[in-house]
């Protein structure tokens, strides 16, 4: 027995409707339907698996506000859906944990054969990895491009692809089309170089040293480069990055700072030299000196030794003088008593005898002259007073015999006068003129 076609017509429909739902519930898309409020309906377990697990008990009824990261901003989408019919972007929410999540979401109304919207119906995926993803390549790709360091990329035959804004600075000018596509080993002094640079980067995927190129306006540059080859996840080439820093005037310093050491060098050899001569003139003269000064010991010990011995011949001269002193003492002595024990007795005997007046006086006389000669008062009278005449000592020595100035003159044949002239110059030659002292007792304590 045949169907009807109303009953195969809905037979249909109910296969279609189960086809769907089988669909929708198998999507890797996240898919939730909702009523024209805004409130959860219905969803696929990948829906509910991208917001951490939910169950559809737990989401049923909720707001789809509620997910959202900014309600504010998912009010406002919902608003444009329920007004234009559909609305495609990117939205921020929360996870069950509390998780971000970033979706990219296509919200369509469903509407009936009338026309009229039934309920909206949310197509989503994941994108938060995608976005960090991003997000970490545009931080990296400014990062490439504010870096100080000059960075440069190329595809693997070596030409030019990008160049951050160091390298424009480094180059010259800031338009990047005089730089992009062409080969490195144009900006090279020494292309032959620059080849087997890219070579080695090419083979080993890496290096690194010093390379000479041109900036714009023909000017030598020297740049400290690091080339490496970029690879992906398995390894395989995908470009070359070179990253470099310019050391010309690093270099020219380091030249200068060279030739300055080495002129400084050749200096402290100067100097060293110098000093080691001067060294050598002070240990010279050191010897010189330690050579007078032994000389000079020798010659202290010498005049010591000289000083010794004239000591002991002073002291022996001493012993001699006063040897001398006793001998002349000694022989003044026997003088003396000779003079008196002999002579003097001669002359009283003599003088006893029958004298006329003219031999008395030369009796007196040789009297006189003998006392005079034995007198220590008549050397100590002639030695202090030099300036004293023969005549004036004469006279002096019979004042201090107690001769009268008539005596005295009859004795030695000179008139009064001429004796008190005398005797007047014999006390100025004392120093007694301007004194009462009297002359006698003055001569007397001169014995």
């Amino acid at each position: 027995m045949s169907k009807s076609p109303a009953r195969n017509s809905r037979d249909r429909l109910h296969e279609e409707l189960l086809i769907k739902s089988s669909a929708i519930d198998s999507s890797v898309n996240g898919m939730v339907f909702g009523d024209l409020e805004g409130r959860i309906t219905d969803g696929n377990a990948s829906a509910l698996a991208l917001f951490g697990g939910y169950t559809m008990e737990e989401v049923r009824g909720l707001s789809v506000l509620l997910f959202a990261e900014n309600q504010e901003e998912a009010a406002s989408i919902f608003a444009d859906l329920l007004k234009h019919g559909s609305w495609t972007g990117e939205v921020a929410g929360r996870k069950k944990d509390g998780s971000p999540i970033i979706v990219h979401l296509s919200a369509t109304l469903v509407r009936g054969t009338d026309g009229e919207p039934l309920c909206a119906m949310c197509s989503f995926i994941d994108i938060t990895s995608s976005k960090q993803a991003i997000e970490e390549l545009r931080i990296k790709n400014h990062a490439i491009n504010s870096s100080i360091n000059a960075i440069a990329i190329g595809d693997l035959n070596g030409r030019i692809t990008y160049v951050n804004d160091s390298v424009l600075r480094l180059w010259g000018n800031d338009d990047r089309t005089e730089i992009i596509g062409r080969p490195v080993t144009t900006f090279a002094r020494s292309e032959q170089e620059a080849e087997s640079i890219l070579l080695s980067v090419l083979e080993k995927g890496s290096w690194m040293g010093e390379v000479s190129g041109y900036a714009r306006d023909g000017r030598l540059l020297t740049v400290q480069l690091s080339a490496q080859m970029v690879t992906d996840d398995e390894g395989r080439p995908i470009c070359l990055m070179c990253s470099f820093v310019d050391v010309t005037e690093k270099n020219l310093t380091q030249l200068a700072l060279q030739k300055t050491l080495e002129e400084l060098e050749e200096r402290v050899a100067e100097r060293t030299q110098e000093l080691t001569e001067a060294n050598a003139n002070l240990r010279r003269e050191i010897e010189e000196r330690k050579l007078a000064e032994q000389s000079l010991l020798n010659k202290e010990r010498e005049i010591k030794l000289n000083a010794l011995n004239l000591e002991e011949t002073n002291i022996a001269l001493k012993v001699l003088l006063n040897q001398r002193e006793k001998d002349k003492d000694e022989v003044e002595e026997k003088v003396l008593a000779n003079v008196r024990g002999l002579l003097l007795p001669c002359l009283e005997k003599l003088r006893a005898c029958r004298l006329n007046d003219q031999q008395r006086i030369y009796v007196d006389i040789l009297d006189t002259n003998l006392r005079d000669i034995v007198s220590p008062f008549m050397h100590r009278l002639s030695s202090q007073y030099m300036n004293l005449t023969p005549t004036e000592i004469q006279v002096a020595g019979l004042v201090r015999e107690g001769k009268t100035s008539k005596e005295i003159a009859s004795l030695i044949n000179v008139s009064d006068r001429g004796i008190e002239f005398h005797r007047n110059n014999i006390r100025r030659k004392l120093g007694i003129s301007q004194s009462k002292k009297n002359l006698r007792t003055y001569l007397l304590s001169l014995s």
